[in-house]
């Protein structure tokens, strides 16, 4: 059995490499190279417009084509696009999904509703980071860091461990696992430790 210093490290190193902002081609994709000239890009973007919105708009002034972002809220995360895209797989409205949550993307690839594209944004990244069918494209890293009271407790992970594994968690915080980022580290948490251990840490 794993002590709570290997478990604490083999969740952050690879939550460092798998919650990756992904950028996934919704099914009949019909950005420029299609033709539509005149017409709009739609994205579905969930990253956070303070970032990915002067992204869109350098894109949008280089190539002429006007973009029209769809963002995501903050009660549903991405899960809220995701869901979106799922309902309207049979008469998609969205051209580019700007994900920062992998299982969400990962779901759509397998429900079919993403297209493949192996372009030069796809052929760069390391095969660790993109889908080999080119259904998706992992571009940047995301870290899930620890906020510790040092007056209260050190900040070192052997500490951090201890106060997960109490049986009082009154004082220990984390954000509800349904939505974004936080549900994949859930989900690995649960694969790693145990529905028990981590539904201890929900409530």
């Amino acid at each position: 059995m794993l002590t709570t210093k290997e478990l604490m490290l083999s969740v952050v190193g690879p939550l460092v490499l798998a919650v990756v902002l992904a950028l996934g081609l919704v099914r009949y994709f019909g950005g420029p190279a299609s033709g539509r000239e005149g017409e709009t890009l739609v994205v579905y973007c969930a990253h956070d417009l303070e970032f990915s919105e002067p992204v869109l708009k350098a894109f949008e002034e280089r190539t002429g084509i006007p973009v029209v972002i769809v963002p995501d809220t903050e009660a549903s995360k991405s899960l809220g696009l995701v869901q979106r895209l799922l309902a309207e797989k049979d008469q998609p409205r969205c051209d580019v999904f700007w994900n920062n949550e992998q299982l969400g993307t990962m779901e759509l690839a397998e429900a079919g509703v993403l297209e493949a594209h192996q372009g030069e944004g796809w052929s760069r990244m390391p095969a660790e980071h993109r889908d080999p069918k080119g259904l998706w494209t992992g571009f940047a890293a995301r870290m899930r860091v620890w906020i510790v009271n040092t007056q209260a407790m050190p900040p070192t992970i052997e500490a951090v461990g201890a106060a997960a594994d109490a049986e009082n968690l009154s004082r220990v915080a984390i954000a509800r696992p349904l939505y974004g980022t936080t549900r994949t580290h859930y989900t690995v948490l649960w694969r790693l430790w145990g529905g028990d251990t981590v539904a201890g840490l929900a409530r």
